[in-house]
């Protein structure tokens, strides 16, 4: 059964888009995908991470975390699933993924529609990389409308199924993917917990 994630960013007012309080009783039972939206790993929100009660919720928090040592904290925090960037150093990718079998590695796709095509080599290339080093969960996440078809459109069945796929593209809602069935998807909120 794939899992549908209500996609939020965490900001310092609370959880956007719709200024949702993250006590909102709306939240209580809705798989969450939280975003943090931080310029260095040396940033992590510590005190906003622990008002989202991560023990009592089913939330992938989506740091953008290159540094092993972040992730480590979000689950000592309680969260259940924690990404690391799959641009970090295999080093890092490593001890990340040494901590626990429920981190995900997070590729991030900022490729243009018109880009996609000429960069899917280094892309895949990329991710024949990755597979040596991490298992087998990865959220990919793309900027730009029709790209995440796209991808899967060019990227092969070998690529796509050696992977355990978590989605959030950048239409908010579940796009065309082939044949491929993902774990989760990350949508817009309205969908699952009523408009803020």
């Amino acid at each position: 059964m794939v899992l549908d994630r209500a996609r939020f960013v965490l900001g310092r007012e609370g959880l956007f888009p719709g200024f949702l309080s993250p006590f909102d009783s709306r939240l209580d039972h809705v798989p969450l995908h939280i975003e943090i939206r931080s310029p260095s790993d040396k940033n992590l929100p510590v005190e906003h991470l622990k008002s989202l009660n991560p023990s009592q919720r089913d939330i992938l928090l989506d740091m953008g975390s290159m540094k092993h040592e972040s992730v480590l904290d979000a689950f000592m925090l309680g969260f259940d699933r924690v990404t690391i960037d799959s641009r970090s150093e295999i080093r890092e990718l490593g001890l990340a993924h040494a901590v626990s079998s429920k981190v995900v590695t997070r590729l991030v796709l900022e490729n243009s529609l018109q880009e996609l095509p000429k960069d899917i080599p280094m892309i895949l290339g990329h991710l024949e990389n990755l597979r040596e080093i991490v298992p087998s969960h990865l959220l990919l996440v793309t900027r730009h409308n029709g790209v995440m078809t796209k991808f899967f459109d060019l990227a092969g069945s070998n690529a796509v199924c050696s992977w355990e796929w978590h989605l959030a593209p950048a239409e908010g809602c579940r796009v065309e993917t082939g044949t491929l069935c993902p774990a989760s998807w990350a949508i817009i909120h309205e969908e699952l917990v009523g408009d803020a």
